[in-house]
């Protein structure tokens, strides 16, 4: 019971942490992004912003991903188990269609 205990307590702080990491990534890679299309001069057909936001977003999820499945250490029953597997296999989802368009925009 002292391990379940720690556990419930420790736990919530890892997934914070770990979401708070994917947070600043998306943050940073943002204004990253931002300041290359402003130094650009707005040029939308410019594939590198996208490249530079995308490459920040797929690191992103990989932080978010991990607090999910750190979460599940604490998971009491069915329901929560079930919204957190919708939540992984959209992030997951996510990261692969984000991996995708990265690779097809860095071909030349």
């Amino acid at each position: 019971m002292i391990i379940e205990d720690l556990l419930h307590s420790v736990v919530p702080y890892v997934a914070a942490v770990l979401n708070s990491v994917g947070l600043l990534i998306i943050i940073y890679a943002s204004i990253k992004a931002l300041g290359l299309f402003i130094k650009n001069q707005f040029d939308y057909g410019d594939v590198a912003v996208g490249l530079e936001l995308a490459k920040g977003m797929a690191l992103s999820l990989n932080f978010l991903l991990a607090g999910e499945i750190i979460h599940t250490i604490i998971i009491d029953d069915l329901i929560g188990y079930v919204i957190v597997a919708g939540i992984a296999l959209l992030r997951v989802g996510l990261h692969f269609v984000i991996n995708l368009e990265i690779k097809h925009s860095s071909q030349p």
